[in-house]
């Protein structure tokens, strides 16, 4: 049986972007949880939105979009 999962909107920060999407998380996980696993190199996020930190701009949409966990500097639950 393949464990639940549950969509989990996020923003997350960049040196340069700000990127507004989804990402998944099994049932009880937890967002920090996620982020703790030191063997990511990279995390999905669907519905992807990807802002210019600069002027909010946005630059780029994509159904898709694998964001490296070292590039990250602040990941939060969407509002």
């Amino acid at each position: 049986m393949a464990p639940e999962k549950t969509d989990c909107p996020v923003v997350i920060y960049t040196s340069h972007h700000r990127i507004e999407g989804t990402i998944v998380l099994l049932k009880g996980e937890r967002l920090s949880d996620k982020m703790n696993v030191d063997e990511r190199k990279f995390e999905a996020v669907s519905d992807a939105k990807v802002f210019a930190i600069a002027d909010g701009t946005l630059l780029h949409q994509s159904p898709y979009l694998a964001v490296s966990t070292d590039h990250i500097t602040i990941i939060l639950p969407a509002e």
